[in-house]
């Protein structure tokens, strides 16, 4: 879910970014496609940019087949909401989590065909296409996003 080690120890992942770097390396070497998951907003409130940075660090060392955005969700009765409540965490806001899927998208560095995709339902934004041929692209609708849901917070 993110390339930071704070964070991934944080959510009890039981490993380590280099680790998740060594099974991507070796599911390469093996010739075994796979697809990467990413939760943005997972890092919560002014931790979004190092987050977005450090992910893609880690996602360019090694070549998913498809890099899946998800959207920080905070369930009821889990152990992120009792944080929450008890203002342990704080959620990052809209723009600060599409600024975190647009610092992601800008800092991959895939040379490989890959595909990016934020169409999860829980998504803030729904984007499909392929790296790093329709990068620009997507850094453009994540623009128009921006700028549409700016304009809608001032209604």
């Amino acid at each position: 879910e993110s390339g930071s080690d704070e964070v991934v120890k944080s959510i009890r992942k039981g490993h380590t970014v280099k680790t998740a770097i060594a099974v991507g390396k070796k599911l390469n070497e093996a010739r075994l496609p796979f697809n990467a998951i990413v939760m943005y907003g997972i890092a919560g409130e002014g931790n979004s940019e190092e987050n977005a940075k450090k992910t893609a660090e880690m996602l360019n060392q090694f070549s998913a087949s498809k890099i899946i955005t998800m959207n920080l969700t905070v369930f009821a009765s889990t152990e992120l909401a009792k944080m929450e409540q008890e203002g342990m965490f704080v959620q990052a806001g809209i723009k600060e989590k599409i600024s975190e899927v647009r610092i992601l998208l800008e800092n991959l560095d895939v040379n490989k065909r890959t595909e990016f995709d934020t169409t999860h339902a829980t998504n803030i934004i729904k984007l499909l296409g392929t790296l790093p041929d329709e990068k620009e692209i997507l850094l453009e609708k994540i623009k128009n996003s921006t700028m549409k849901k700016l304009k809608d917070d001032k209604k």
